[in-house]
């Protein structure tokens, strides 16, 4: 599945979220499977992934999402719903890792509203950092650069005038 393009937001730096696959997840259907769909909420972004067309305890997604991510985001929440009813799993996704080393690869335990364990969701994370802003000191002139290159190591030569 081609990735979706980046999601405008301000600041930061650019985040890519690849929600691999669900493990033991739980659901209301047949033999407690699920054809799940996950909702990511990322700052005020809400994205979501297709339902499963197959019940099932260990659903594979393999779908990922590139956004702008404001400075100061931290973590994101995921939550799993069922074509049949709401699952009710919720977990977070911390983001130290990835904020810090670039990658991360995390499986995120959800739970229901009582706090039972309702499976796990497998996520790769990567994280590029936005280019520093430009410095607000105005770059030297060239002639300035010249003249610094010619006085390093030597004294000025004396300037003589010619009639």
């Amino acid at each position: 599945v081609p990735p979706s393009p980046p999601v405008a937001l301000s600041g930061g730096g650019l985040l890519e979220i690849l929600l691999v696959e669900g493990r033991n997840i739980k659901g209301p259907g047949f033999q407690g499977q699920t054809t799940p769909r996950v909702v990511l909420t990322v700052g005020n972004l809400r994205l979501q992934t297709e339902p499963q067309d197959v019940p099932s305890a260990h659903p594979r997604w393999g779908q990922s999402w590139r956004l702008n991510t404001p400075p100061g985001l931290a973590w994101f929440t995921v939550e799993v719903l069922d074509a049949d009813g709401p699952v009710g799993a919720n977990g977070h996704v911390k983001l130290t890792k990835v904020l810090s080393e670039q990658r991360d690869e995390i499986w995120v335990p959800i739970a229901d509203s009582a706090g039972r364990d309702m499976g796990e969701l497998h996520f790769l994370l990567a994280f590029l950092p936005s280019p520093a802003p430009p410095s607000t000191t105005p770059p030297p002139s060239i002639g300035s650069a010249i003249a610094a290159a010619n006085s390093v190591g030597r004294a000025a030569a004396p300037r003589t005038a010619h009639p």
